[in-house]
């Protein structure tokens, strides 16, 4: 099954979270940024629920204020950062218990709203 998403009238990032929370084992993340802490609260209570949590994000901006990386980590998840010598670390893209796989334009930031988001 596909669906295809388009913002601000399908509310990617509540897609996405309600997608993580349904998750029975496993969630990894490659995401440029997580800055929402709404997105952040979401995974601390997947964690809590006994999901596995892996994230990727770029280590560039993994050391702005507007990072939760640094929260996500103090919780017990794993989160991982990327340095790469030009560019950035951009993909977007979560997997959900091996077997679905949202991927799209969208970081899990509060602007994520107002791109796409693909679940296949």
């Amino acid at each position: 099954m596909t669906t295809v998403l388009f913002a601000p009238e399908d509310r990617i990032i509540s897609y996405a979270l309600k997608e993580i929370l349904s998750a029975r084992k496993r969630v990894d993340i490659a995401v440029y940024l997580i800055s929402s802490k709404r997105a952040a609260n979401a995974l601390v209570k997947a964690k809590k629920k006994g999901i596995a949590i892996r994230i990727i994000t770029d280590g560039r901006v993994a050391r702005t204020k507007y990072s939760q990386d640094d929260f996500l980590r103090s919780k017990g998840i794993e989160v991982k950062t990327i340095r790469v010598r030009s560019g950035s670390m951009h993909h977007k893209f979560i997997i959900i218990d091996k077997k679905k796989l949202l991927a799209g334009s969208a970081n899990l930031t509060n602007d994520a709203n107002y791109l796409s988001l693909i679940h296949i």
